[in-house]
């Protein structure tokens, strides 16, 4: 008889990303988590202690997918804004039920502390690293001079609001709320003529 498989922590931390994103944080179970890659709910319990710190475990993990994310787009041969973009546009191709059930984790952490704190710790990630993006944007005459802390707040604000009307009423494409929230909110800083001025896509 073979030896049982040694999963990964990355195995299984895209196992509870595939069971959250069919089932959502209220129907999600150790057993649904098990079943997507064939290893027992015993098992996971033994090596994480509770459903609860198995998925902190996996909000730490999606930090770091955050920041791997923001570097990659750094590193992008696209202007700073046209990076920026497509770290969003990558949500448009999510189903809907799908994003909704994915940001159900972070919605029902709200009321766990721990949960909490792991979840602010990472939008607090993604304002820095948009902030970030933003100043690049202004040395690479994209964008005047502006407050790179107020634009960012803005811009996730929209951006959260656009995808969750949009997972309510999909008349237009998610893309095309995204484009629209760049386009509304980075109008007034943008420098006519400037280096790679265009974010939208067609």
């Amino acid at each position: 008889m073979g030896r049982p498989r040694c999963f990964t922590d990355e195995e299984i931390f895209m196992a509870v990303f595939h069971a959250l994103r069919k089932l959502g944080y209220d129907h999600l179970t150790l057993e649904k988590i098990a079943n997507e890659i064939s290893i027992s709910p015993a098992a996971l319990s033994k090596r994480f202690g509770s459903k609860q710190k198995l998925l902190m475990a996996y909000i730490r993990f999606t930090i770091q997918q955050t920041k791997l994310v923001f570097e990659r787009a750094e590193q992008s041969p696209l202007s700073p804004l046209a990076a920026l973009r497509e770290v969003f546009v990558q949500y448009s191709r999510i189903d809907p039920v799908s994003l909704a059930n994915i940001t159900s984790l972070y919605l029902a952490g709200i009321a766990d502390p721990d949960m909490y704190r792991l979840s602010r710790k990472r939008l607090q990630i993604i304002d820095a690293e948009i902030q970030k993006l933003l100043v690049k944007a202004m040395q690479n005459r994209e964008l005047k001079k502006c407050n790179p802390a107020l634009i960012s707040r803005t811009l996730i604000s929209s951006l959260t609001g656009s995808i969750f009307v949009w997972m309510r009423d999909q008349d237009r494409d998610l893309e095309e709320w995204i484009d629209d929230c760049f386009d509304v909110v980075l109008k007034p800083y943008k420098i006519k003529g400037g280096a790679a001025n265009e974010t939208r896509k067609h």
